[in-house]
């Protein structure tokens, strides 16, 4: 047997906090289908099928393309009324958590309910908090392990080069895209148009 892989039960974890799956029913789910209690004792093949079965019932894990540029904030509903999380954003969560090694496979949701006191992401409010805390984490630990200019470096991982290319700060982007540019990443147009773009 292939044992699952640590990326699998992290994506998992993701899984179950952004359903709001917690960990006794989790357990219940994979004794029903697997006869194992946790994510470290199934195979490669059951993990994938475990991961179908909670994208089935709802789990994303789409990259969404500028979803909540730098310095944009989320939009709220006006009045008293409260606007729910949307998938967009359930979508955004699950892609910047993906980016980050969680030390424990429900880390994402151990990490929401110490560091902001939530549970269960049920508001746009929630996500947003959410969202801008996994960004302010994930860019700290890059800078971390390979400097402040991590963003020009150029990445094998695809989920890393999307977020440097939509959240990329102002300062480094002009030497960012120039990189890519060197390596046959993208085309003229495409440099120049996000160079007269202005954008962060």
């Amino acid at each position: 047997m292939i044992p699952s892989t640590k990326s699998q039960r992290q994506l998992i974890g993701i899984a179950c906090t952004q359903l709001g799956i917690d960990k006794p029913l989790k357990e219940k789910m994979l004794v029903e289908r697997f006869g194992k209690t946790s994510t470290t004792e199934i195979s490669r093949l059951q993990a994938d099928e475990f991961l179908k079965e909670l994208k089935s019932k709802g789990f994303k894990t789409r990259y969404v393309p500028r979803g909540n540029p730098r310095g944009q904030r989320i939009p709220r509903a006006a009045g008293n009324v409260t606007a729910m999380v949307s998938p967009k954003e359930l979508e955004k969560i699950a892609a910047v958590a993906a980016l980050i090694s969680w030390r424990l496979e429900n880390g994402l949701a151990l990490w929401m309910k110490k560091r902001l006191g939530i549970e269960k992401i049920k508001t746009s409010g929630d996500a947003y908090r959410v969202i801008e805390g996994l960004k302010k984490m994930f860019e700290n630990g890059m800078k971390k392990a390979h400097g402040p200019e991590w963003w020009v470096r150029i990445w094998n991982d695809p989920g890393i080069e999307t977020y440097v290319r939509e959240h990329c700060p102002a300062r480094y982007a002009a030497m960012m895209m120039a990189a890519r540019y060197e390596a046959g990443m993208i085309s003229p147009i495409q440099h120049q148009t996000f160079l007269a773009s202005g954008r962060r």
